[in-house]
């Protein structure tokens, strides 16, 4: 038996963008992974990585189209596993469509076993393309063509959780947990004051924010479960600021956490 992975999203772009967003490289790291490399077209392949050595371990090489019907039909020979386990196909479906200027995207993932030894790899999946599918919608909307600056940091995950992050008495103080769409107020480990907007939330494991001190950029916080050593995650994005600056404002951030949480940071 199997299981799938299933989420609609609609955007305010047109299905043209929308088809090139996920298709081609310049765009692919403007929103989903930080390094990718791509030949669009019927032939051809996308390969993402989250380091810029495009080393094994955070590598998903040269992913091929088993279907191309641009704009509309898209499904891409994805493979993965829980750790230890040899990677099987877990085909990656994209369905777009058009109307009134907005496109409706409609993705389906299937192919996860439904044993226990599976769970963390669905449910991480599941919170991925929930979170990815949003990162898409906001690069569309609002800097659709500009290049996205990052800072990440990897740490092993101790005790964490994530109100010791974000919340009343977390290292990123906010009050009562928003819902997604809403806007609130956030002090941030440097004491500043920031207006903030909740983009995504899943139970503990997934916080996601826009921050004007970022120029409306991104941050996101997540307690990933997959490996054998869980871990805190914590990535800040922005498409207007110099990768320098963008550096230098979340460094100290991610140093906090680090620090006041005692967890042991790793090369991320």
């Amino acid at each position: 038996m199997t299981r799938k992975i299933e989420c609609e999203f609609e955007y305010d772009a047109s299905i043209e963008d929308v088809w090139n967003a996920l298709t081609e490289a310049e765009h692919l790291k403007n929103w989903f992974a930080p390094y990718a490399d791509s030949n669009a077209g019927p032939d051809g392949f996308i390969s993402l990585a989250w380091r810029e050595d495009f080393s094994e371990e955070y590598y998903m090489p040269q992913m091929t189209f088993e279907a191309w019907e641009a704009p509309s039909h898209l499904v891409l020979n994805w493979h993965a596993a829980p750790a230890g386990v040899e990677p099987i196909r877990l085909p990656v479906e994209f369905k777009l469509s058009e109307k009134d200027g907005r496109t409706k995207l409609s993705l389906v993932q299937s192919g996860f076993l439904d044993d226990e030894s599976w769970d963390d790899e669905y449910l991480s999946h599941s919170r991925g393309w929930q979170y990815e599918l949003r990162s898409l919608g906001y690069y569309l909307e609002n800097f659709f063509g500009r290049t996205r600056q990052m800072f990440k940091g990897k740490a092993l995950l101790g005790n964490t959780r994530l109100e010791d992050i974000v919340g009343p008495a977390g290292i990123f103080k906010c009050g009562s947990a928003p819902e997604i769409g809403e806007t609130f107020s956030l002090v941030l480990p440097d004491g500043r004051s920031a207006d903030c907007r909740l983009l995504y939330a899943r139970s503990v494991l997934d916080f996601v924010f826009t921050c004007d001190v970022l120029e409306e950029g991104l941050v996101r916080i997540c307690l990933e479960t997959m490996s054998s050593e869980p871990t805190l995650m914590f990535w800040v994005f922005s498409w207007t600021m110099a990768q320098e600056s963008v550096t230098q404002l979340a460094t100290p951030w991610y140093e906090r956490l680090v620090n006041e949480l005692q967890v042991q940071d790793t090369a991320a």
